[in-house]
């Protein structure tokens, strides 16, 4: 059976999670909105496992307060995240 690596901007138990199931497992670190973290994810996991397979995209980021509150670097961020981030690991994964 496989399971992919678990990928966080932090880490996780989900690679504790993996590895309980008899698989190994990979928990590198990776900011979705930065070029050279995703790319040394890239590095990581192919070193690991060969290639990338299946991307599952899961990032997000919100803040709990009123919407006109929000001050605009927290506009930014997560715009960023939630807009941008979403694109830019498929990007990164188009030539391989």
């Amino acid at each position: 059976m496989w399971f992919p690596p678990a990928v966080a901007r932090n880490k996780c138990a989900a690679a504790s999670a993996v590895e309980a199931l008899g698989s190994r497992s990979l928990a590198p670190t990776c900011d979705v909105t930065d070029n050279s973290s995703l790319d040394h994810l890239l590095q990581l996991v192919c070193a690991a496992f060969g290639s990338v397979e299946i991307l599952v995209n899961c990032a997000g980021r919100t803040k709990r307060m009123p919407t006109l509150e929000f001050p605009d670097s927290d506009w930014d961020a997560i715009l960023e995240t939630n807009l941008k981030a979403r694109c830019a690991p498929v990007a990164y994964l188009d030539g391989t």
